[in-house]
This record gives C-alpha cells, sequence and structure tokens, in this order.
C-alpha cells in the first residue's frame, strides 16, 4: 500500500499557493519515522515547521548557521531515503478571481481546495502510468476549512469511476504536529512555492541550494496551472482529466 502526504505553502504578497505531496510504500513511512523523531529530538524539537525555521524564529532562534544546515541535510537525507515521488501543484490567485468569484471559491473550490485536489491527481496519475496496483491512502493537515471540498471530490470520483473507487483507498486529515510526514511536505511545500516565484519571474535569483538538495534522489514533478490550465480545468474536463 501508498502513502501520500500533503501539505500547502502560502506566499500572500505574490498571491500564490502551492500543495505539495511525499508518496511512499507504507512499510517505508514506518522506517521513517523513528529516524525524523530522532533528528527532532536531538535538537530539542517537538515537531519541524519549515518557516519557523527559515525565518529562526521559536525553537530556531539563536541558531548558528552550522546547526541550521546540519538538521536540513539531515532531515533531507531521511526523506531521500524513503520517498518514491514529490509533486507540487500550484496557481495564482488572481487568476483564480478571474474565472470565479471568491463566494464561489468559498463555497465550491479554493486556491486550496483546487491545488490539492490537482496534487492527488497528480500523484495518482503517477502511480497509474508506471502500472501500479497498489491502493493510495492521502494524508492532508488538518484544520482547514476547505477540507470539505478535498472530501466532496474524493467522495465523487470514487463513485463515478470504479478505477478510483479501488485506487483511492482513503483520505484523512491529520495534525501536523504530530505526523511526521506531513512535517516533510511541509518543508517541500515551502520550497516549491518560493521557487514558483522564481519561475514566474517575480523575484530574480538563482534556484535554491535547498530545493535542489531535496530532488537530488527522487523524481519530482510540478505543475504550476497558468490561466488557461485553470478555465480547462474549472470549464471543461476537470483536474488531470480522468485522475479526479
Amino acid at each position: 500500500m501508498l502513502r501520500a502526504y500533503f501539505d500547502r505553502s502560502e506566499l500572500p504578497k505574490y498571491g500564490i499557493v502551492v500543495v505539495a505531496s511525499y508518496l511512499s510504500h507504507v512499510d517505508l513511512w514506518d522506517r521513517f519515522e523513528p529516524d525524523w523523531r530522532k533528528i527532532l529530538r536531538l535538537e530539542g524539537l517537538e515537531f519541524f515547521h519549515m518557516a519557523d525555521y527559515v525565518a529562526r524564529q521559536g525553537p530556531y532562534k539563536g541558531w548558528w548557521d552550522r546547526r541550521r544546515l546540519k538538521v536540513i541535510k539531515q532531515l533531507i537525507s531521511v526523506i531521500d531515503h524513503v520517498s518514491l515521488y514529490h509533486f507540487a501543484t500550484g496557481l495564482r490567485t488572481t487568476d483564480l478571481d478571474a474565472l470565479i468569484p471568491k463566494e464561489q471559491q468559498h463555497r465550491e473550490l479554493s486556491p486550496y481546495g483546487l491545488c490539492a485536489i490537482c496534487a492527488a491527481a497528480g500523484i495518482m496519475a503517477w502511480v497509474r502510468d508506471r502500472g501500479s496496483p497498489s491502493p493510495i491512502a492521502c494524508v492532508f493537515e488538518s484544520g482547514d476549512e476547505y477540507g470539505e471540498q478535498i472530501v466532496d471530490a474524493f467522495s465523487s470520483a470514487k463513485r463515478k469511476s470504479d478505477e478510483l473507487d479501488r485506487r483511492l483507498l482513503s483520505w484523512s486529515f491529520e495534525d501536523k504536529r504530530k505526523i511526521w510526514g506531513l512535517q516533510a511536505a511541509d518543508l517541500l511545500a515551502y520550497e516549491a512555492a518560493r521557487q514558483a516565484v522564481l519561475n514566474l519571474g517575480l523575484r530574480d535569483h538563482p534556484v535554491r541550494q535547498s530545493l535542489l538538495r531535496l530532488l537530488r534522489r527522487t523524481r519530482y514533478d510540478s505543475d504550476f496551472l497558468s490561466i488557461d490550465a485553470l478555465r480547462k480545468i474549472l470549464f471543461e474536463n476537470g483536474p488531470s482529466d480522468d485522475a479526479i
């Protein structure tokens, strides 16, 4: 069985929302968790949060650069040894606003909801294209007001497709402070959002070294949804055609 962890990152200054995911076998995730916990325990951390780490705030305040680099390299190494595939989907909120009113987004399809559904579609398409029959359990962070949009999309997909009914094993919403795979996805989402800023030409800066470390061993794909892609999804054939 496969399990995918999803998390989002938002950059309101640029109007960017990204959802990123790591996919691996359940038994590999089981081996990942004690290694991740050990790193955090040795550093006196209850959990890892990338935004606080980068901002040098909270438990990361006062860390020397050598310590910061050591910890992030250790965490990425643990991810490298278990992840089969990682995928990210993003969009600009101004593009979505141009296509559907905010009231409708709130009711039916928010930027987060759309990115999460498309990210799940990307993960499932990758698994399907490799001919794997393994069902996938999808795990998202709990507490988001738009989580119900994901539930509705997945429930509808399972009703409409026998293949997706078999492939999409389950979906759940968990506390990121307690679920180590969500913390790994948090790291990837942070990096993917900031790389999207560079790819769109909103900042002039080379590719982030921390992102390059994440991409060293595992296949990574990303899909930043242009306004034309959004129009196709919303008004023609849905996310990733037949994936969800």
